[in-house]
C-alpha cells in the first residue's frame, strides 16, 4: 500500500513539473519591446502578456488603442463590447493583461484584461526624421513633425476626417476621430503651418510588407500653429500657367486668378490666360460661375498640371457665363486644356455604371469615341441617363476635361487620352438617335416563302459542315498550336450568327404551315359547292390531301433542324452580346440568366453559393456563366425534371459548379452524337481555361454535370 502511494506521489510530482516546464517554456512578457521583438511564429502562439504603459490614442468606436511607453508603441485590441477599452482617454495609464498576436505588420496585443492605474500628461512625443518616415523599422511610435495643413475630408462612413499635411513637398496622411467640434476646429488651422503629435501607424500589404504611413492623431489639441510670420514674404501674384515652374518655392503661399467655369462642394475649376486650374477649397465658396476671382494658397504637383488648395477665395469681378472651347476633328487634347470646359461631339460605344462612396450612390459613365479615339464621360453622382443614349448615338458633349498622361514613360511627358466631367444633364444633347435597321429586322422583311425557306436550309446546311469541319481540325490542333485556340473561338462564332437568321425564318416557316393548312382547308370548301358527285371528287381529295402532308411533313423536319441549329447557338450569342457575368459578378450573373428560364418552363430551380466568393476576370466569368448555362438548358429541354440543383462553391484555391437534376437520366457514354456540339462545345471551352466538365448520368436516376477548376490563381482580379 505505501508502495502504490509512494508511486502515485511520483506521478503527480512528475505532473505538476511538466506543468511548470510548459509555463516556463512561455513566461509572461511585461514590456512593449519584447512583444514587438517576437518573431512572427511565436506572436502566433498566443503567448501571455501583462505591461504597464501610457494611451497615446483611442479608436472609441472600436475599442483599439495605442500604448506608449516613452521608447516603444504598440497597438492593443481591447476585449469584444468592453466598456473600459471604449472609455479610455490619451494620457491614461493602464495595465494590459492579454495574449499575443501576429498582426498585420507587427506583432500587437489582444486585451483580455484593462485596468486604468491613473491618468498623466502624455510622454513627450520624438521628432520624426526622413529616415524614419519611410523606414519599416518604426511603427507604433509616438511622434511629432510639422509641415502645412492643406486638406481635409470628412468620413462619414468611418467617423473620422482625413488630413493632409504638405511636409517638404511630400503630403503625409492623418486619420482623427470625427466631431463637430474637431471639424470646426481643423477648419481654422486649414492651411496653416503646424507641428502635430501623432502615432506613427503603417500602411501594409498582405505580405506583411509597408507600402506607405498613416498618422493617427486624436484631436486638434495635437495640432500647434507655428508662426512663421517673420519669415513669410507676401503671397506672390502668378498666372495659372506660371504656377510651379522653375525657381518657384512650393513652401510659400501665391497668388492666381481666373474666370470660374464650374462650382463643386469641394472644388472649383478656373480658366487663366493660358491654361485652366482645379482649386480645392475647404467649404463651397460664395462665387458662381462666370465670376473672376482671386485665389491665395498653396500648389502641389501632379502628374499633368499642378494642383492648387485656396486659403482664401475672392470675387474680383464680373464676367458673361464662359462658353467652352470648341473641339473639331483636326484639334488636339493637349495639356492646355486640362481642367478646362471643352464641347466636342462624339459617337457613344457603350454605357456603363461605377460606385463611388460609401453611400452606394451610382455614378454613371459612358464610353465615348472622338473620331479614332475613345474616352470615358463621367456624369453627376445619381444622374438618371436617358432612354435615347444608345450604343451608335451621336452627342454633343460640354465638360471638364481631365487629361491623362502616359504613366508608363516616367522619364517623358506624353499625353495619352482625356476624360471629361460633365457638370449636370444639360452638358449632353442628342445629335442623332442610334440607328432603327438592325439585322433581325431586315430578315422579318424577307418575306414568308417556302422556296426562301429552303434556300436558307441550304445555306444553313452547308455553314454547318463548314463549321464542323473546322471545329474538328481546330480540336486536334489546339494543344500543338497556339494560334487554333483563336480559330477554334472563330469557328464558334461563325456556327452562332446563324442564331437570329435561323430564329426569323423559322417564324416564317411556322406561318407558312399555318396557311398552307389554311389553304388546304378553303380548297376543300370550294369543291365541295360544285355538285360534283363524291366518286369523282373523292380522288381529287385525297390527292390534295397526299400533297399536303408530303409538304407538311417536309416543312415540319425543316422546323425542327432549324429548332435545333438555333438553340446550339443560344449561349455563345450570350457571350457576344452581353457581357453580363464581367459587370456582375458570376453568382448574380446566373440569377439573371437561369431563374428566367426556369421561369418560362416550371422548373423548380435552386442557385447556391459555397466558399468565399472570389472577383474574377471577365472572361473566365462569362464563360463558366455560359456553361452553366448550357448546362441547364439541357436538363430542362431532354430530362424531364421538374427540379434543378446549381451549387456555385469556391474552394481555398479554385472553384467547382454542379448542375443536378433528377429527371430521366441518360447513357453518358453515348452522347456525342454527329451534328450536336453542345457538351463538346462545352468541354472546349472549360479545356481553353484550364478547367474540367464532368458528366454523371444513369438512365432513370437523373444527371449531374460537374464544372471544376483546381486553380483560379491567373484568372482573380
Amino acid at each position: 500500500m505505501c508502495k502504490a502511494i509512494r508511486k502515485f506521489r511520483a506521478v503527480v510530482f512528475m505532473m505538476l513539473f511538466l506543468a511548470a516546464s510548459l509555463v516556463d517554456a512561455f513566461p509572461t512578457l511585461d514590456s512593449i519591446k519584447s512583444v514587438r521583438t517576437l518573431s512572427v511564429e511565436k506572436a502566433s502562439e498566443g503567448r501571455p502578456v501583462e505591461l504597464e504603459a501610457q494611451v497615446v490614442w483611442v479608436n472609441s468606436h472600436r475599442g483599439t488603442f495605442f500604448l506608449y511607453d516613452g521608447e516603444n508603441g504598440i497597438f492593443v485590441q481591447g476585449p469584444e463590447e468592453s466598456a473600459e477599452a471604449k472609455s479610455l482617454k490619451a494620457g491614461d495609464v493602464v495595465q494590459v493583461k492579454g495574449v499575443t498576436t501576429t498582426g498585420g505588420f507587427a506583432p500587437d496585443i489582444d486585451a483580455h484584461h484593462i485596468t486604468v492605474l491613473g491618468h498623466e500628461p502624455r510622454h513627450e512625443a520624438d521628432s520624426l526624421t526622413e529616415h524614419q518616415r519611410l523606414s519599416p523599422v518604426f511603427d507604433a511610435d509616438w511622434i511629432k513633425t510639422r509641415g502645412r495643413l492643406i486638406s481635409m475630408t470628412v468620413r462619414w462612413n468611418m467617423k473620422s476626417i482625413s488630413l493632409e499635411v504638405s511636409r517638404n513637398d511630400l503630403l503625409l496622411n492623418i486619420q482623427m476621430p470625427y466631431s463637430e467640434s474637431n471639424e470646426v476646429r481643423l477648419t481654422e488651422l486649414m492651411f496653416e503651418f503646424v507641428e502635430f503629435s501623432a502615432v506613427c501607424g503603417t500602411v501594409y500589404n498582405p505580405q506583411r510588407q509597408a507600402v506607405g504611413r498613416i498618422y493617427y492623431a486624436n484631436s486638434p489639441d495635437d495640432f500647434i500653429a507655428v508662426d512663421l510670420s517673420q519669415n513669410t514674404a507676401p503671397a506672390k501674384l502668378m498666372q495659372v500657367h506660371e504656377l510651379y515652374r522653375y525657381g518657384i518655392s512650393s513652401r510659400r503661399e501665391v497668388k492666381t486668378h481666373g474666370v470660374v467655369t464650374y462650382l463643386g462642394p469641394r472644388e472649383m475649376y478656373l480658366r487663366g490666360e493660358q491654361a485652366a486650374l482645379k482649386v480645392a477649397v475647404s467649404t463651397r465658396p460664395d462665387v458662381e460661375v462666370g465670376d473672376e476671382v482671386m485665389v491665395q494658397g498653396v500648389v502641389s504637383p501632379q502628374p499633368v498640371t499642378p494642383a492648387f488648395r485656396a486659403r482664401s477665395v475672392e470675387v474680383i469681378g464680373k464676367k458673361d457665363r464662359p462658353l467652352p472651347v470648341r473641339i473639331e476633328a483636326n484639334d488636339q487634347i493637349d495639356v492646355s486644356l486640362n481642367y478646362d470646359l471643352i464641347e466636342l461631339d462624339a459617337v457613344l460605344v457603350e454605357r456603363g455604371k461605377a460606385f463611388w462612396g460609401a453611400d452606394g450612390v451610382a455614378q454613371q459613365i459612358l464610353l465615348c469615341r472622338f473620331f479614332d479615339q475613345l474616352f470615358e464621360v463621367f456624369f453627376p453622382a445619381g444622374a438618371s441617363l436617358s432612354d435615347d443614349l444608345k450604343p451608335g448615338a451621336k452627342l454633343r458633349l460640354t465638360g471638364i476635361c481631365n487629361v491623362t498622361r502616359n504613366q508608363n514613360l516616367s522619364w517623358y511627358f506624353q499625353v495619352d487620352g482625356f476624360s471629361l466631367a460633365l457638370r449636370s444633364m444639360d452638358d449632353i444633347e442628342v445629335l442623332v438617335k442610334s440607328p432603327w435597321w438592325t439585322m433581325g429586322r431586315l430578315l422579318i422583311l424577307l418575306g414568308g416563302m417556302v422556296s426562301v425557306a429552303v434556300l436558307a436550309l441550304i445555306w444553313g446546311v452547308v455553314l454547318h459542315r463548314t463549321v464542323e469541319r473546322q471545329t474538328a481540325v481546330i480540336a486536334a490542333k489546339v494543344e500543338r498550336e497556339a494560334i487554333h485556340e483563336e480559330r477554334q473561338r472563330i469557328a464558334r462564332e461563325m456556327h452562332d450568327t446563324l442564331a437570329q437568321g435561323l430564329v426569323g425564318m423559322g417564324i416564317q416557316l411556322k406561318s407558312r404551315i399555318r396557311k398552307m393548312e389554311l389553304n388546304k382547308k378553303e380548297l376543300f370548301a370550294f369543291f365541295k359547292k360544285f355538285d360534283v358527285p363524291d366518286q369523282a371528287l373523292g380522288p381529287v381529295l385525297e390527292k390534295i390531301e397526299n400533297i399536303t402532308s408530303e409538304e407538311r411533313k417536309s416543312l415540319d423536319d425543316l422546323l425542327d433542324k432549324m429548332e435545333r441549329c438555333s438553340e446550339e447557338s443560344r449561349s455563345s450569342i450570350l457571350y457576344l452580346r452581353s457581357g453580363m457575368a464581367g459587370r456582375m459578378g458570376l453568382l448574380t450573373a446566373m440569377q439573371e440568366v437561369l431563374e428566367p428560364l426556369a421561369d418560362e418552363t416550371g422548373v423548380l430551380l435552386s442557385i447556391k453559393l459555397e466558399g468565399q466568393a472570389r472577383a474574377l476576370k471577365q472572361e473566365i466569368e462569362r464563360n463558366l456563366m455560359l456553361t452553366t448555362k448550357e448546362a441547364v438548358t439541357n436538363a430542362v429541354r431532354h430530362s424531364e425534371t421538374e427540379r434543378i440543383k446549381v451549387v456555385l462553391r469556391f474552394t481555398k484555391e479554385g472553384l467547382q459548379i454542379k448542375v443536378k437534376d433528377d429527371g430521366c437520366g441518360f447513357d453518358a457514354d453515348g452522347i456525342q452524337k454527329k451534328g450536336h456540339y453542345g457538351l463538346q462545345g462545352m468541354r472546349e471551352r472549360m479545356k481553353q481555361f484550364g478547367g474540367v466538365l464532368e458528366i454523371n448520368s444513369e438512365k432513370g436516376k437523373g444527371t449531374e454535370i460537374l464544372i471544376s477548376m483546381d486553380s483560379t490563381a491567373a484568372w482573380e482580379v
